[in-house]
């Protein structure tokens, strides 16, 4: 069998470090050894005072930017509460954002949660490509990136 192509992109599968995957953190049933925690409190299911989020948490939802800006509030609320001997009382949902480029200067956001239903935080359809979505992508989120996610103030 053969393709035609305009572009390929080949990305190979993303995986836990090393030192997490050999270690007891990991979920021995996720062959990338990610942290074993409850997908929604961001908990470990075993070592109650071991969070993990991010790149890797064994959270069933996309590695993105969006998704650890929601998964960090979660956390902070549920080891504070860990802390005070409380059970966890944020829930991450699973929500995540992909900017698909649809032509150059245009673009489409898909904002979607564990159940992969579309949790758009824009007051249109961002299953139209736009402009705007582009600037966004190319301009305000490397900036947000670097300026408030990193530092925690987004």
């Amino acid at each position: 069998m053969s393709l035609e192509l305009d572009f390929c992109h080949a990305v190979p599968p993303q995986s836990a470090p090393d030192f997490i995957k050999r270690s007891t953190l990991a979920d021995a049933a996720n062959i990338y050894g990610y942290v074993e925690v409850d997908k929604n409190t961001m908990q470990h299911t075993r070592f109650k005072n071991v969070f993990s989020l991010g790149d890797c948490s064994s959270a069933p939802c996309s590695k993105t930017g969006a998704a650890i800006r929601k998964q960090a509030p979660v956390v902070v609320a549920n080891v504070i509460s860990f802390l005070e001997g409380k059970m966890p009382v944020a829930k991450y949902e699973g929500y995540s954002a992909c900017p698909i480029p649809t032509e150059y200067g245009k673009l489409m956001l898909a904002e979607f949660d564990y159940s992969n239903k579309p949790t758009m935080t824009f007051p249109f359809n961002q299953a139209i490509p736009r402009w705007s979505m582009w600037i966004l992508k190319t301009k305000i989120l490397p900036w947000l990136y670097w300026n408030r996610i990193l530092s925690g103030k987004a």
